[in-house]
């Protein structure tokens, strides 16, 4: 592609000179200007030439010049910015003439100069030594290719170093070549380590790129734009497949984080199967133990069962026994409290009689004496019989209330004594089938354990197998992550080539494919734009030569007398 591109290069430099016609009067236009160090225009000159043939008396050529200076001897007519130039004797001699004009170039340049590394003005690089690197700009917006020519001095400078330029050596004169395409802006760098350093002039020339169809190259062209097409189509697959690899890197991690994650915690499972195991087999023989012993259970609960029926079927008896009693304690209650009534009217009534005895105990009477005596004497006895009568009532009540609540209370509880009765009879009723389902239960539960020894086996062998996995997808988002690096590179690449290379080659060859005449991107004229028929125009740029002053300046004086026109015009840069 390189070779390619520098051959169209070439074709620009050299056939972009090539006149356009020959058809009535052309003219050449060409601008020579004096840069100063940096690269702005000091002054500006135009050379013109006039040629061809034609009936015309006069061809006129338009703009502001000044001094205008024929190179031949013929005089022009003059209307401000109308020049006429007489074409009788064109046939026979070209017309050249020279002018001032003060104008903006339609580029920009920009020159830059760096002493070991620090910007340093051109004029004070003379003499000095060190690395010099110089940095060139060029700008411009119309249809003009630029060719820069840096010569070095091979017995000042040495380790030259170029980017985005060719060299040639002629003795010990290197000359550095930067070509401009108007495809983009252009910036070209050189460095060299110099010593006693003088630079000559910087030679800069732009010419317009447009130029006749040239044989098969329209065919190249549609080839090129075929191509470009095809690289467009390239650059966005390859855009594509880098999503598409992206996305591909995305889901592996996303991947490789689950599998991270699972075999997390698989492992953390599979570190628990040896307990696990243990657990089961340890909860097995207490299966074991709970069938072999279940039978003594249900013994024991029916034994129980029948011991509650022989309790219940007894306390109906303790219950009736209750009943006669309470029923006989409240019946002597009763007789108690009658008895107890009648005293207490016999001791009432009794009373009166132990006053009535009292009252005769002073009696001389032995047998009256003797009758108070016994009168009083059973009206004692008859308390004491009153108040231990009223005692015993008072306890057979308690007895009585106390059996009643007793019976009661045993009521309650042999109903009680029903109730569980019922839940234990039931209870063992349901019992009696459960030492064959836990028999059942137990070969089941031995068949689990014995499976699930198998399962921990399989998966202390699954997890070196998902360790495997584990690790190896772990590297994967890592590879593809490269992978769409490089895709991301090989995209830019295609993306590089596609707009520096293929847009640059097809905007160049659209130059070479033009038609003849002018179009408005050509550029025919610097001095007005009035001047866009049959007419070419190109640019001839220098710097000052960066030279060491010597002591003593020897001053040539010219001899006076008529220069030919190759002097004066070699004189234009000279001025």
């Amino acid at each position: 592609m390189k070779k390619l591109l520098s051959i169209l290069i070439v074709l620009t430099l050299i056939l972009s000179t090539f006149s356009l016609s020959f058809a009535e009067v052309l003219k050449d236009e060409t601008i020579y200007v004096n840069l100063d160090y940096n690269g702005s225009a000091q002054n500006i000159k135009v050379v013109n030439r006039i040629y061809g043939e034609s009936n015309e008396k006069y061809y006129i050529d338009y703009g502001e010049y000044e001094n205008i200076k024929p190179l031949v001897n013929i005089k022009p007519i003059i209307e401000k910015d109308r020049i006429k130039w007489p074409l009788e004797n064109l046939n026979q001699e070209d017309i050249y003439y020279e002018a001032n004009i003060d104008k903006e170039l339609p580029m920009e340049i920009a020159i830059e100069y760096f002493l070991d590394g620090k910007k340093i003005h051109g004029k004070e690089i003379a003499g000095k030594s060190g690395n010099l690197k110089i940095d060139i700009s060029i700008e411009n917006e119309n249809n003009l290719t630029t060719q820069i020519q840096v010569p070095l001095n091979l017995d000042i400078f040495s380790n030259i170093k170029v980017e985005n330029g060719t060299i040639s050596v002629v003795g010990k004169t290197m000359t550095v070549v930067f070509t401009h395409l108007p495809i983009d802006d252009g910036k070209f760098s050189l460095e060299a380590k110099g010593e006693n350093i003088e630079l000559d002039s910087i030679l800069i020339s732009s010419t317009n790129s447009k130029m006749p169809l040239l044989g098969d190259l329209e065919d190249f062209s549609s080839g090129i734009d075929e191509m470009a097409e095809a690289f467009n189509e390239l650059e966005k697959g390859s855009r594509e497949l880098n999503k598409g690899t992206i996305n591909l890197k995305d889901g592996l991690k996303t991947l490789t984080d689950g599998i991270g994650e699972f075999y997390s915690g698989f492992n953390q499972i599979n570190s628990k199967t040896k307990e696990i195991s243990k657990g089961f087999n340890q909860f097995n023989l207490g299966f074991k133990s709970l069938k072999e012993n279940m039978e003594n259970l249900v013994k024991g609960i029916g034994e129980l069962n029948y011991g509650f029926k022989t309790i219940v079927e007894e306390g109906s008896g303790i219950k009736e026994g209750l009943f006669q009693l309470k029923e006989g304690t409240t019946n002597v209650d009763g007789g108690i409290e009658e008895l107890n009534n009648g005293l207490i009217t016999l001791n009432s009534n009794h009373k009166q009689l132990v006053e009535l005895a009292k009252s005769l105990q002073n009696s001389q009477d032995p047998r009256v004496k003797a009758l108070v005596e016994g009168v009083i004497g059973e009206g004692v006895a008859i308390e004491n019989l009153s108040n231990g009568l009223n005692e015993s009532y008072k306890g057979i009540k308690a007895i009585a209330e106390n059996t009643n609540k007793l019976y009661l209370g045993y009521s309650e509880y042999n109903k009680g004594l029903n109730e569980i009765f019922g839940g234990y009879n039931e209870l063992n009723q349901k019992l009696q089938p459960l030492p064959k389902e836990l028999v059942n239960m137990y070969n089941g539960h031995t068949q689990l354990t014995e499976g699930l020894d198998i399962l921990f086996q399989g998966l202390n062998s699954m997890e070196n197998g998902i360790s495997e996995i584990n690790n190896n997808t772990k590297i994967l988002p890592n590879k593809v992550g490269k992978l769409a690096e490089g895709q991301e590179e090989l995209t830019k690449g295609i993306s590089k080539i596609n707009n520096e290379g293929i847009d640059k080659i097809n905007n160049t060859v659209e130059m070479f494919t033009d038609n003849k005449e002018a179009t408005e991107e050509d550029y025919t004229s610097f001095v007005d734009s009035r001047n866009e028929n049959n007419s070419t125009c190109q640019f001839i740029m220098k710097t000052p030569a960066i030279k060491i002053e010597s002591l003593e300046r020897q001053v040539k004086i010219e001899e006076k007398g008529n220069k030919s026109f190759w002097e004066r015009l070699l004189d234009l840069f000279r001025r």
